[in-house]
């Protein structure tokens, strides 16, 4: 066996199986910051909105499911990646770990029933994906929150005596924020097009 390719073989499957960790632990992570600005819009609600607007927390909600949303599809690009390089250098090893070569459908079928006849109609194994499933939980929190923001500006506009001096600070927050995301995502190169099969510099940048 080529020490280069099992080296590197190795260390490609290292790197997906450190992806898979990092999609779960960031979804954690922000997950329990959404929870800590949801309780914290409730309760700023019941206690003093005039303190800090409901509305300036519900469009923070907004974006932070978004840039979830954006990240775990940015973490499944780099899963799928890796298993891609992997697979890649499998074939040469004449390996199969990741089951790049598939089973005859005799064999397949053997496999599969031996998982799925475990436990009744509802608690067996299925194969659903488990990552893009978590895209969608995600993708419907984004989407709560986005109408939970629209809901906030209508009542802003459903007042008869609008305060223009608070409602002029309340946009200026949402414009503030709103222009240092468009320039940070055009200098700051958040979205590339990597056509490179190599491991680059912008590949180790993108944690």
């Amino acid at each position: 066996m080529d020490e280069k390719k099992k080296i590197e073989f190795e260390n490609s499957l290292a790197l997906r199986n450190v992806e898979l960790h990092l999609f779960w632990t960031r979804g954690w992570f922000f997950g329990a910051l959404l929870i800590a600005m949801v309780t914290g819009y409730f309760v700023n609600i019941e206690k003093d909105p005039s303190l800090v607007p409901p509305i300036c927390i519900s469009f923070l909600l907004m974006l932070l499911s978004l840039f979830q949303s954006l990240m775990n599809r940015g973490s499944k690009y780099w899963q799928d990646r890796w298993k891609h390089y992997t697979q890649q250098i499998e074939k040469s090893l004449k390996i199969n770990v990741l089951r790049t070569e598939r089973s005859n459908s005799k064999e397949r079928k053997i496999i599969e029933e031996e998982i799925v006849k475990k436990g009744n109609y509802f608690t067996k194994s299925r194969k659903f994906s488990v990552s893009k499933l978590t895209i969608l939980v995600w993708d419907i929190i984004c989407l709560c929150c986005i109408m939970l923001w629209l809901y906030d500006i209508s009542k802003i506009f459903s007042i008869q005596n609008i305060d223009w001096c608070f409602t002029l600070k309340i946009v200026g927050f949402h414009l503030v924020i709103g222009i240092y995301i468009l320039i940070f995502w055009w200098r700051g190169k958040v979205f590339e097009n990597i056509k490179n099969t190599k491991c680059s510099e912008t590949e180790i940048e993108r944690e």
